[in-house]
């Protein structure tokens, strides 16, 4: 019998065929528990999450409307759909708030600029009298 090794370690979880049993190419044989990939395995999935939502905001930034959390994959449970989603609405009312002072500074602005406009005509007028 040869031995039985993972490149990822971990244990034998169950074994899934008796001795002597006849199996097929490429069937599984037995159920490894590598505490190691399952735990990159959750970090690889929470990232996708994260990276889901972040898009829907980002989204949500470009046409002005809200983070649609429809559609998401439904093997990340209630509970870590809500928590990257309640920090991606955070980040789109603190980058919308951050944009409409820049509207209103820009408006600002523009209103002194018209004023200086003004300012300047007038000048250019009494001068030329």
């Amino acid at each position: 019998m040869a031995p039985l090794e993972s490149i990822d370690g971990g244990r034998v979880g169950e074994i899934l065929v008796a001795d002597g049993d006849q199996v097929e190419a490429g069937e599984p044989l037995v159920v490894l528990i590598a505490p190691a990939v399952t735990a990159e395995l959750g970090v690889l999935k929470n990232r996708l999450l994260e990276v889901t939502v972040q898009e829907r905001r980002l989204r949500a930034e470009i046409k002005g409307g809200d983070i649609l959390l429809e559609g998401i994959d439904p093997s990340f449970s209630d509970t870590e759909v809500s928590r990257v989603a309640t920090e991606q609405l955070a980040m789109l009312d603190v980058r919308r708030e951050v944009h409409e002072n820049g509207l209103s500074r820009l408006t600002e602005i523009r209103a002194q600029l018209e004023a200086q406009k003004a300012g300047i005509a007038g000048q250019i007028a009494a001068l030329s009298e």
